[in-house]
């Protein structure tokens, strides 16, 4: 909590914070009786993480699927049972609960260097 409040007394934006001593979310294996799911891949197998994180990699990754599209992610949440995060190799997301996130990342950056640029050329009247 000294880091939330470090933030918010000094204006910093937000941040996450991942507890110390993680707990086992009891997801170690997210095909259990999900036959549906057999060409999505768990995302941590994907990864290469030292011994040492390896615990806090699973509480973040364990429960995450990588899927080939958005639309097969959509077909697979409406089959229900599955209680993890899909994405893609785009990263588009799928949370538990259905909610997407996706989009083009590019399109911000090219929006805050052309509100940048206009501040820079800007001149007070």
């Amino acid at each position: 909590m000294k880091a939330i409040n470090y933030l918010k007394n000094y204006s910093l934006g937000r941040g996450s914070f991942v507890p110390l001593e993680v707990r086992n979310h009891g997801l170690n294996d997210p095909y259990q009786d999900h036959g549906h799911l057999k060409d999505a891949v768990r995302l941590i197998d994907q990864v290469h993480v030292s011994e040492d994180f390896k615990g806090i990699a699973d509480y973040l990754l364990g429960d995450v699927l990588l899927i080939s599209s958005l639309p097969s992610g959509i077909t697979l949440w409406k089959q229900n049972g599955f209680r993890g995060t899909f994405v893609t190799p785009d990263g588009d997301i799928i949370n538990p609960h259905g909610v997407l996130t996706g989009g083009n990342g590019t399109g911000v950056k090219k929006a805050f260097f052309g509100i940048s640029a206009r501040l820079l050329s800007w001149k007070p009247s």
